[in-house]
């Protein structure tokens, strides 16, 4: 911030800290709001997760048995829970580039 030299610059001065004031609260308001979202929100149960994935219950649970998709279970306790987060992650660790190895791999065989 410039230093203020004479009284007709007090106005500007004012008006610029005023301005910034407003956007440093608009930053706290912003970051209180995520702070109070709950972290249970991002948990999903296997209804939810079939329902995000776009899969069967059934296809939660064959996947969950082969440990192919990230999840969270209580001790002692049959229920399973997703991270939204761990599943976005998950999908785009297997995504399918088609400068990927896989896929190069994919072409020389289609090829041959």
């Amino acid at each position: 911030m410039k230093t203020i030299e004479t009284l007709e610059q007090v106005p500007q001065a004012l008006n610029q800290i005023c301005l910034r004031l407003a956007q440093i609260e608009r930053a706290i308001s912003t970051n209180e709001h995520q702070e109070t979202e709950s972290p249970g929100e991002d948990l999903l149960n296997v209804d939810e997760a079939a329902t995000f994935l776009s899969l069967t219950k059934s296809s939660i649970y064959r996947k969950v048995s082969r440990k192919e998709i990230p999840y969270m279970k209580e001790k002692n306790s049959k229920r399973v829970y997703f991270s939204k987060q761990a599943l976005i992650e998950h999908l785009k660790g297997n995504s399918f580039s088609p400068t990927s190895q896989r896929a190069r791999g994919y072409k020389k065989r289609v090829i041959k």
